[in-house]
Formats: structure tokens, C-alpha cells, sequence
């Protein structure tokens, strides 16, 4: 596999904007350079690499969805079913899908900012 590294050092000053890939802005780089590269196709994570989109070559988006099952098939596929898949409530009827269609135990949990009481908060 050829990788293309694109903005692969950190920067928490974010230079280039908000590091949100569904941001149609924030992907202009890696589609130019997709499109420029004869690349089968293109992935954009947000800063914390908790997501991410692929596109193809016609800056055509893949739907998360699509991507939550094939991950989840693969993954279950390589390390077996008796490992736990934990996704956010708002994927849950694909992602019971895949845990249910492969036998493997399913934990919902919430996603986003940190959810731990902080002593510092007003």
C-alpha cells in the first residue's frame, strides 16, 4: 500500500481552521490532492481521529453508515466475535446490525466531549 502523507504533523493551533472533516471547506486539500494523484481514494480524520470520511477520486463521499458496517465486519472478522463493538447512539440500528448479524456483544455509549465532571468548571 502507498500512503501520501498530507498535514500528518500535529498542530493544536489548528493554522488551518476548525479540524472538522464534514466541513466542505476542510477538505479541499486532500480532494485536490486525491484527484491530482491517481489515488484509489481519499480519508479525512478530525484532531482527535475519532472521525473520519472517504471519498473517491470524484470527491464523492462515502456514507458513514456504509463505513460503520464494513469496519465492523472486518474488525469482528479479524479478532473474533467475542470482542465487544462500543458505538455512539446515533449510529445504533447499523451498528446493532453488524453486532447482531456477526454474534458479537454490543455496548452503546455516548460520544463527543468528555464526560467526566470537571473540578476547574464554574
Amino acid at each position: 500500500m502507498n500512503l501520501l502523507p498530507l498535514n500528518f504533523e500535529p498542530d493544536g493551533t489548528f493554522p488551518k481552521g476548525p479540524p472538522d472533516p464534514l466541513l466542505a471547506e476542510n477538505r479541499t486539500e486532500i480532494e485536490a490532492l486525491t484527484r491530482s494523484s491517481n489515488v484509489d481514494f481519499g480519508v479525512a480524520w478530525d484532531a482527535d481521529a475519532d472521525r473520519f470520511m472517504f471519498f473517491d477520486e470524484q470527491e464523492t463521499l462515502f456514507p458513514v453508515l456504509i463505513l460503520l458496517r464494513c469496519c465492523g465486519i472486518f474488525l469482528l472478522e479479524k479478532y473474533g466475535t467475542d470482542n465487544k463493538i462500543i458505538f455512539d447512539p446515533r449510529v445504533i440500528w447499523p451498528a446493532l446490525k453488524v453486532t447482531e448479524g456477526e454474534g458479537a456483544p454490543a455496548i452503546i455509549s455516548k460520544g463527543g466531549h468528555s464526560l467526566h465532571e470537571r473540578s476547574d468548571a464554574p
